[in-house]
């Protein structure tokens, strides 16, 4: 921010002089709150030393596990920052007196007694965590010590996984992406889990909890994340859980698992059945009591009432486009009109489309922008969507039902599955933005031994998906999304000299290999023809593939029996 400010006298101090992230200079305080330096809450000019104050508060929370300025709102603990001091008696008595002395030179609000330089920071942490350090101290001594700090700010930059930043947008008169406050802060998963990004996390539309899937041991649940505390915890009941989605008044969770459609109070309790949806692809709860979903892999958009019941169908196919997927319905204010994402075996017919829900099968769908992607609504009146794969917002006229004015980039940094037309996010009626970081097309292949030791690496990255080991486990079949197209095919690794091969040229769509016994074979699912049938194909290059099935409903291959005479277990409508 400093760096773009150019020279010239200081601006009225009523508005912050540092940049928004659209590099506008209408202004905005960026940062965490409870990390902000005093000159920072109070928008004068800064200098390196904000930085330090930063460190001592995160060095602060590391030693006594809490906040060292932190109040009920983000105006009460700018005040904590400005006023007050944090509760030194919070640090553990055996917090060596070097550090203690460094907390304090860190976190002086005048920031001409504040420490001047972060070499400093690090020569007194040395210090700290060890004998001193003299013309006698073994030279390796210090070459640990310092590898244990730079162990530390590695654990803490690689920690990031989520993000919340505020889109609060005062009025439609007001330049989009401008906006009264933007904060950004980061949530670990829980402790001995792991996020589930794929599943999908949901701000609630009162802004105050996270709903997201964390897998342990396995075994993926729902857990909720107040942002005011921060305590995680589970939903019991809710084990194999994926696409959570909030009531209105965010007091329950639908989501999907065992081929249900659920619901389950955020307090805790029960889940209770809506459904039946065989694997749901994304929901949305209106003000009305009515869910639209889409229940299956390939499906089109259902109603059913949020108290349970048998779903209706109120969207079909186009046929001229070549649509095979109507994914990620998204409620309007209104109650009844429903964004959703509409795939076609066709990339370029892919869009986002717009559906009155009340009106059934004789709803005409209305085309808003073309791309691969979903889209979710954000007060006041504009539409969230990727383009690309920079996240996007742009005006919506609510009365047209059209988009007007330009796109206005809100984050470079949102996580997607483009072949899905899914992206990572989600917004309050608060205005808050909730997203995944990072970018699945820079997934990196590897491969290791059963004690992980790494015994290779694919140079280029990728959107690499499901993938399977021959008997002799020297080859593997592996799914990768084509950017260009945004379709899956089949890639062929060879461990021994590390390249990979096209399985299959001429296909838009190939899922789920499976190999034979001999390895001669991989039987997979296909679109060339019909819905997701089996093909097989021998590994030789120059061979031609044989179809195995005709039906009308998706297949995909699990298994192939050992003595290499069929392929079994088959399951329909079963994987993303």
């Amino acid at each position: 921010a400093k760096a773009t400010a150019g020279d010239g006298p200081p601006p009225d101090l009523s508005q912050s002089p540092t940049v928004t992230a659209a590099g506008t200079r209408e202004g905005v305080i960026l940062g965490t709150a409870a990390y902000m330096s005093p000159e920072l809450a109070r928008g004068t000019t800064l200098d390196k030393r904000t930085d330090i104050w930063s460190f001592g508060c995160v060095l602060y929370e590391m030693l006594t596990g809490r906040l060292a300025f932190v109040a009920a709102t983000v105006s009460d603990t700018i005040v904590a920052i400005l006023e007050r001091e944090p509760d030194w008696r919070a640090l553990p008595a055996t917090t060596p007196a070097p550090v203690r002395h460094l907390l304090q030179r860190c976190l002086e609000k005048d920031r001409r007694q504040r420490l001047r330089d972060i070499g400093d920071a690090r020569v007194e942490l040395n210090e700290a965590l060890g004998p001193p350090v003299t013309a006698d101290t073994p030279i390796g001594h210090r070459q640990i010590r310092l590898r244990r700090a730079a162990a530390i700010a590695l654990a803490l930059s690689a920690a990031i996984v989520l993000i919340v930043a505020a889109l609060v947008w005062r009025s439609p008169s007001v330049r989009p992406g401008v906006s009264d406050q933007a904060l950004r802060l980061s949530i670990l998963p829980p402790a001995e889990a792991s996020f589930m990004p794929g599943s999908g996390v949901e701000i609630s539309p009162d802004g105050r909890f996270l709903a997201f899937v964390a897998s342990t041991g396995g075994t993926p649940q729902l857990w909720i994340r107040p942002l005011d505390a921060p305590a995680t915890r589970p939903l019991p009941g809710t084990e194999g859980a994926e696409s959570p989605f909030w009531s209105p008044d965010s007091r329950y969770l639908a989501f999907f698992a065992e081929s249900k459609l659920k619901k389950v109070a955020a307090s805790g309790g029960p889940p209770q059945t809506i459904c039946d949806a065989a694997l749901g692809r994304g929901g949305t709860w209106s003000t009305t009591g009515t869910i639209a979903f889409t229940p299956r892999v390939g499906g089109v958009l259902h109603s059913v009432s949020a108290a349970g019941g048998v779903p209706v169908a109120i969207s079909r196919f186009d046929t001229s486009r070549r649509e095979d997927a109507h994914y990620w319905p998204h409620f309007l204010p209104d109650g009844r009109h429903v964004l959703y994402f509409a795939r076609s075996a066709d990339p370029e017919h892919n869009a986002i489309y717009l559906i009155d829900a009340e009106a059934g099968l004789d709803a005409q769908p209305l085309r808003l922008v073309s791309g691969n992607s979903m889209a979710a609504y954000a007060a006041p009146g504009y539409l969230l969507f990727l383009s690309g794969e920079t996240l996007v917002a742009q005006q919506f006229d609510e009365r047209r039902l059209r988009l007007i004015g330009e796109r206005v980039p809100v984050s470079d940094e949102v996580g997607s599955m483009g072949s899905m037309g899914q992206g990572y996010f989600s917004t309050s009626a608060s205005g808050l933005l909730a997203h995944w970081g990072g970018d699945q097309s820079e997934r990196r292949l590897t491969w290791m031994d059963r004690n992980s030791k790494v015994l290779g690496v694919v140079d280029a990255p990728g959107a690499y998906g499901s993938s399977r080991l021959s008997s002799d486990d020297r080859r593997a079949a592996v799914e990768l999304v084509d950017p260009r197209t945004g379709t899956i095919g089949i890639w062929l690794l060879e461990f021994s000299r590390g390249v990979m091969s096209r399985f299959a040229v001429e296909a838009r769509w190939d899922r789920s290999p499976v190999w034979s016994p001999s390895g001669e074979w991989i039987a997979f699912s296909s679109d060339r023809i019909a819905p997701f049938n089996l093909y097989r194909k021998a590994t030789d290059a120059a061979s031609t593939e044989e179809r195995l099935t005709a039906v009308n409903r998706p297949q995909y291959p699990e298994d192939w029996s050992r003595d290499g005479r069929k392929t079994n277990s088959l399951r329909t409508e079963s994987v993303r």
